[in-house]
């Protein structure tokens, strides 16, 4: 077995999880992280961090201190599209062999903790975002919305091709927005840019549907 040191963050937090029999608070916080997808959560909150970047005008303590409440919402905001994710596609998982160590289906977290951190962590975020201005507000909250019409099981966009692809460039080109509108602030400029990386985002989950197009299959999800 490789050695834990030589292990990445994510690993030992797998490698810890599904070698636990017993669930205590430090594990269940474990389990909460693995739920939320924290690596995937820091690198796509990278599209909000160039926003912030392209907003600057002058580089100041006050702004660093801004920044981490502004990626702080963001982590909060990808945590919930996660997690709601998983609420609605429980029965779904529940039937494809390679998520069945996922916390949620194997039972060590419940899906009613899914349902209530996933709330929580939309509202904690939407909080934030009030804070610095009304439109980064409106932005978190149109994130929700194509979350919700992308991964609710009545409306279930995701299984539409194409559709999917273009709501998760959509959902980069906001995000990217969400990092530039903590000022309060719009730019035709930074929205084009936006839209750049909303392509960029939207072609890589071209690739991710082809890669999971076996196991969406078994699920009896349609991509």
């Amino acid at each position: 077995m490789e050695n834990s040191l030589t292990k990445s963050l994510y690993q030992k937090l797998d490698y810890i999880v599904e070698n636990s029999d017993t669930i205590s608070l430090k594990i269940r916080l474990l389990l909460y992280l693995r739920c939320i997808r924290i690596k995937e959560v820091v690198l796509i909150g990278g599209v909000t961090f160039l926003g912030l970047l392209f907003s600057v005008e002058s580089f100041d303590l006050k702004v660093f201190t801004q920044w981490s409440f502004v990626m702080l919402s963001t982590y909060m905001l990808l945590g919930h599209v996660y997690l709601y994710n998983d609420w609605q596609g429980y029965f779904y998982d529940k039937n494809d062999s390679n998520k069945q160590n996922k916390p949620v289906i194997s039972g060590k977290i419940s899906l009613n903790e899914i349902k209530v951190l996933s709330i929580v962590l939309l509202t904690g975020s939407l909080i934030i975002a009030s804070y610095f201005s009304i439109w980064m507000m409106i932005t978190g909250l149109t994130i929700a919305f194509l979350n919700f019409i992308y991964s609710n099981n009545k409306i279930f966009l995701k299984s539409v091709p194409v559709i999917s692809s273009i709501l998760h460039g959509i959902g980069a080109t906001l995000g990217f927005k969400f990092g530039f509108l903590y000022q309060g602030e719009w730019s035709l400029s930074a929205l084009l840019f936006g839209v750049y990386f909303g392509i960029v985002y939207a072609g890589g989950h071209l690739n991710h549907e082809i890669t999971d197009f076996d196991s969406d299959k078994k699920s009896g999800v349609p991509t």
